[in-house]
């Protein structure tokens, strides 16, 4: 299992990029990522009750025109996502895809 606290900490596998990804370090409380693949992963995150974006973790897979098919050669594209947060607090569980 790949573990990090660093805040920019990522860890590479099958193509996929696990991104600790905390934006705002002056302001976030203790963030952990833990993966065993980038299909199954997830963080230990304690933040300050403020509204400010502290982290972003997330898995991506980067594809350009160079490297990869460009996005008019797909006919389809599938993802799954499932996230947890906690009882009470102020958190945002975001999904994202970027074109």
């Amino acid at each position: 299992m790949f573990t990090t606290s660093d805040p920019d900490g990522g860890w590479s596998d099958g193509g996929y990029y696990v991104h600790n990804n905390m934006w705002n370090q002056d302001e976030a409380g203790p963030e952990t990522l833990h993966a065993c693949a980038h299909d199954n992963w997830y963080v230990d995150s304690t933040q300050p009750d403020s509204t400010s974006v502290k982290t972003y973790p997330n898995v991506h897979k980067d594809i350009n025109n160079l490297d990869g098919a460009p996005l008019s050669d797909y006919s389809t594209i599938t993802s799954t996502f499932a996230g947890r947060g906690p009882a009470t607090g102020i958190y945002e569980l975001i999904v994202r895809w970027i074109w």
